[in-house]
């Protein structure tokens, strides 16, 4: 009996893993969809250097997420618990909340983005001997800028859509925003629009894609409404607590990225810049199965921990362990391939190609570490842990990680800066595991909190 009971309680915790998993990679799939269609487009049509303009803008697209992630984990939260409750009046006046705090977060982005484009891109990096960067780095910015208020609204969009719908309004958003980007990035590139017109691309297809998520809210099926009305600071400030671990972790990421930029840029070639550009390209999409695990933990964990469901635990530990897995073939597959996806990518000469080559490769290595290093902060945050999260997002993205990128890049070059990222994540990991297992030693904890010590030592299975 205890051995059916299992095996019935393991195929609603599969079931559930599966739906939830889709969404999940769907929604990471629609954060960096654009972007990544962007970056190759660009490096192919117009060569290294528009390649390492876009990646110094690329840390405007972590603040771009970092606003939207900070609404909509706390607005995805109220809005599951309180839609299990049958309270719709909270979960509309949370999610009105957020929608109209979002527009206004993203207009003063776009407009400081736009005015202040050439100050912006100084700071970034594009200056002194990078300086040739700066025109197309400020007309990428001010083109993908345009489509702010659409980017942060689909990441709280996605999630709310999906609760209420189901996927299919996701997926053909997500569809419309792959399928219009190309369409709109290869119309550019005939109409010699330049890095503006690649930016303008990303932002009119956000904008589609935005716009087929509120064709069902507004839509008479939808249970969700978002009058200005609605509005409500008491609400605002609970959306706002329940998304700061994201949003810190974000900042750590962005904070890093700038920095890193600037120690390559002063240490290396545009090259190397480029190679960095294509290597974020590459593992953005390589990864996107890894982060859905990641963020669908974050939605499960919290509600076995609340069941007392310990088997539930059990399984999601070997579920995360099967895609780290996963995560590793794709970074030895890629590793192996390197060559011939630069050589399809990249518009450059020999030189700059081989050069482009071994960041790329430096690059692959922080793929399973990064993962890794997202499991378990998304695990701490969903049960509560959210103190422990910032530390771990802290250390590693930011008190190890700087100093490692000012020591390896000044001694190494740019592959030091890169390899900097999986050497501060691993020496966070293991911090963090020696911890925990003097803390597990010291106190025995029994029943799922047993379980959750071990899950906190040994966080991916």
């Amino acid at each position: 009996m205890k051995n059916t009971a299992e095996k019935q309680n393991n195929g609603l915790v599969e079931i559930l893993w599966r739906q939830t998993l889709v969404v999940m990679t769907l929604i990471s799939l629609s954060r960096i969809g654009a972007t990544v269609v962007d970056g190759m487009i660009m490096a192919h049509a117009y060569g290294a250097d528009s390649s390492a303009a876009m990646g110094l803008v690329l840390p405007f697209g972590t603040l771009t997420l970092l606003s939207g992630g900070l609404l909509s984990t706390g607005c995805q939260s109220i809005c599951s618990n309180s839609y299990a409750k049958g309270d719709l009046k909270l979960a509309n006046k949370a999610f009105a909340s957020s929608f109209y705090l979002a527009v206004l977060i993203s207009l003063a982005i776009t407009a400081g983005a736009f005015l202040f484009a050439e100050p912006i891109c100084v700071f970034l990096g594009a200056k002194g001997n990078n300086a040739y960067l700066l025109p197309e780095t400020a007309s990428y910015l001010r083109g993908v800028s345009v489509g702010t208020c659409a980017m942060v609204l689909n990441v709280i969009l996605a999630p709310v859509v999906q609760l209420y719908a189901g996927d299919a309004w996701v997926k053909r958003s997500i569809l419309v925003i792959f399928l219009s980007d190309v369409a709109l990035d290869l119309l550019a590139v005939i109409l010699k629009m330049g890095s503006w017109g690649i930016g303008l691309s990303t932002a009119l297809s956000n904008f589609l894609g935005m716009f087929i998520m509120l064709a069902y809210l507004v839509s008479h099926r939808a249970n969700m409404k978002f009058s200005p009305g609605l509005f409500d600071f008491p609400c605002i400030a609970a959306v706002l607590k329940q998304g700061l671990s994201e949003a810190l972790k974000r900042f750590f990421r962005m904070a890093g990225d700038i920095f890193a930029n600037m120690i390559v840029l002063a240490t290396a070639t545009g090259a190397a810049m480029a190679g960095k550009t294509l290597g974020n390209m590459i593992i953005s999409i390589l990864t996107t199965l890894g982060l859905g695990a990641a963020a669908s933990m974050y939605l499960l964990s919290g509600a076995f921990t609340a069941m007392e469901d310990e088997d539930g635990l059990i399984y999601l530990g070997k579920k995360l362990r099967l895609h780290l897995l996963i995560t590793l073939a794709l970074t030895v597959l890629s590793f192996a391939f390197t060559p011939a996806l630069v050589n399809l990518i990249l518009k450059a000469d020999d030189e700059t190609k081989k050069t482009a080559v071994v960041c790329v490769r430096c690059m692959l290595l922080q793929m399973p570490v990064y993962v890794c290093f997202e499991m378990v902060t998304s695990y701490l945050q969903s049960i509560g842990k959210r103190k422990d999260a910032n530390r771990m997002s802290f250390l590693g993205q930011t008190l190890l990680y700087l100093p490692l990128v000012a020591l390896m890049g000044l001694r190494i070059g740019a592959e030091g800066v890169i390899l900097s990222t999986p050497l501060a994540l691993l020496l966070t990991l293991f911090i963090f595991y020696a911890l925990c297992k003097t803390e597990s030693e010291a106190a025995p904890p029994r029943g799922t909190a047993r379980y959750h010590a071990y899950f906190r030592v040994y966080p991916c299975g």
